[in-house]
């Protein structure tokens, strides 16, 4: 059966864990996404995606009624009260391209950041979850 596996045309989706708008996630205006693609393999015609995919968000790129947007990234160390951030790893148990597991739909990470509040200054941490949400491609699966 399966899931689809990720290719070079894949989307990510951001849900926040609080009352900020995150930015979007597949625009180079909000987001430094990095992937590690296969060049030699392909599915429907682009690069597999393997093993994670990490990013850098774009200060400015979300917001928080009162508050100004500094960082958000995939970095390990936990906001306050937040989970430890973790770039979108495979979850394919068995399915390889050059060695490493590919990435699927579904798979996904957490981003860290932090506000500034405009009237105290003070530090907000902010937490969204990244997922691939859509493939890019239909086709071919893996488990």
């Amino acid at each position: 059966m399966g899931i689809k596996v990720a290719n070079n045309n894949f989307s990510l989706e951001a849900t926040t864990l609080g009352g900020w708008l995150p930015g979007d996630p597949n625009s180079a205006t909000d987001m430094s996404v990095i992937v590690d693609a296969v060049a030699d393999e392909k599915a429907d015609s682009a690069e597999i995606l393997v093993d994670e995919i990490t990013w850098t968000v774009i200060p400015l790129a979300c917001s928080f009624a009162g508050h100004t947007h500094v960082s958000g990234s995939n970095n390990p160390i936990p906001s306050p009260g937040f989970n430890t951030g973790k770039a979108i790893e495979a979850t394919a148990q068995y399915t390889k391209c050059e060695g490493k597991l590919v990435l699927r739909e579904g798979d996904s990470g957490i981003c860290n950041g932090s506000f500034t509040n405009n009237s105290s200054g003070a530090t907000v941490p902010c937490q969204c979850t990244f997922k691939i949400s859509d493939a890019g491609q239909s086709d071919v699966k893996a488990e």
